[in-house]
């Protein structure tokens, strides 16, 4: 796989750059935005990129729309916790990940980014569906690698629980009210987060 990291601070790209090679990878590093925008207007091909929110010179809101132009999943790295309002505005990365970090959270989530990206299956709840491959709730709207997740354990009626996941939940209600859709994810006493049908709100 062919990796692109895309960080100032040089001892977290080397340190990474090293991980993330052991399993094989080709991994490129890069200390600034424009950096990215030469290594891919040059025809220099990528699977996946993480990149810094605070990247230098380009930001990281330039660079998404970019990378995704050219196929090529994006892994934010944020400072501080993840808040719905990120997951609901634009551009959106394919994932987010908060700093500080465990080795196995981004080799991790870099595993399921491309677990979704290869996927030749679509969620599905009534009319509601998510097509991981392209991260588009309903077709349209775009969605995370958390969304999909949750989405996928709340149609297969799977406990999910945490602090982490009401970002997603806040955010996935949002897009659903956003299309107009008549189901809402509520938490039910006895059985957890479940798909709900709702009255006109």
């Amino acid at each position: 796989m062919n990796i692109l990291i895309a960080e100032q601070d040089r001892d977290f790209s080397k340190a990474f750059s090293f991980l993330l090679g052991l399993d094989n990878n080709t991994v490129t590093t890069v200390y600034d935005g424009t950096q990215v925008i030469s290594r891919i207007e040059g025809g220099q091909s990528f699977d996946i990129a993480i990149v810094d929110e605070s990247i230098p010179r380009i930001s990281a809101k330039t660079l998404i729309p970019s990378l995704l132009a050219r196929n090529v999943p994006v892994i934010v790295l944020i400072s501080g916790k993840l808040t719905a309002s990120r997951l609901m505005g634009s551009p959106l990365a394919n994932a987010y990940l908060s700093l500080p970090f465990l080795p196995g959270d981004l080799t991790g989530l870099i595993k399921r980014v491309t677990e979704n990206v290869n996927s030749t299956s679509k969620l599905s709840f009534e009319d509601v569906s998510i097509t991981p491959s392209d991260f588009k709730l309903c077709g349209s709207v775009p969605v995370t690698e958390g969304e999909i997740e949750l989405f996928d354990s709340i149609v297969k009626h799977e406990q999910v629980s945490g602090k982490h996941i009401a970002p997603y939940i806040s955010a996935l209600n949002y897009k659903l009210e956003k299309l107009n859709k008549h189901f809402r994810i509520k938490y039910l006493i006895n059985e957890g987060y479940r798909m709900v049908k709702i009255q006109n709100e």
